[in-house]
């Protein structure tokens, strides 16, 4: 069973390290990406650099490298037991891990926000959705990108504990969310300065040209 969760979460690293953004900057622009406006390989970037419907593209193939792989392995577990649940959190984060630090580029890629989507819609489509809305919602009043991502991702072990409680059951989800929630926000730390700096980007649908 340990050398199981050991090949699932090797998998899930190589699976969460395609850097979407990155292929999808050099298909559109036939430039690195990481050399145009923030140098991040992550859907903000690729909207400012390349256009907003790729960047629409580039979440979606990176929630997507989440998605499917943890709802085959949710399939393929019975998930009657703690053990199973704990098997695919580390998976999930093992994936979000894949993204923020891959393989195929020198061990640097995105935030894990995109990612991050989809392992929490994955493991928890409710909770997930909650976290969707306040990420909208504080985009729309805000448009920060990073300060609504933050706040998204610090919303779901809130969800989880209040829909579950704390027990045995939602524990490893609970831990799963913390992790992410540190993680991601850890990853964003240029960004919480340049917003307490008031020189934070603002997001348009508009191409910088």
């Amino acid at each position: 069973m340990i050398v199981a969760l050991i090949l699932l979460v090797i998998a899930g690293y190589i699976l969460g390290s395609i850097p979407f953004g990155y292929v999808i900057g050099r298909f559109v622009s036939k430039d690195d990406i990481r050399k145009k406006g923030s140098g991040n390989i992550g859907a903000t970037n690729v909207s400012r650099v390349v256009g907003f419907k790729w960047g629409l593209l580039t979440v979606f193939l990176d929630a997507l490298k989440a998605v499917i792989p943890l709802l085959a392995l949710k399939n393929a577990l019975l998930m009657d037991s703690v053990f199973d649940r704990y098997v695919i959190c580390a998976t999930g984060f093992s994936i979000i891990l894949g993204h923020i630090f891959s393989i195929f580029l020198n061990f640097k890629g995105g935030k894990g926000v995109a990612a991050f989507v989809g392992v929490i819609l994955a493991l928890k489509p409710i909770e997930a959705l909650v976290c969707l809305l306040v990420f909208v919602v504080v985009l729309a009043i805000t448009r920060y990108v990073s300060l609504s991502s933050m706040i998204a991702v610090s919303i779901f072990p809130v969800s989880i504990i209040v829909s579950g409680g704390i027990n045995p059951e939602t524990l490893p989800y609970i831990i799963l969310s913390v992790l992410l929630m540190m993680t991601v926000i850890i990853r964003h730390k240029p960004n919480i300065i340049r917003l307490k700096n008031h020189e934070e980007s603002k997001f348009s649908i508009k191409k910088k040209e």
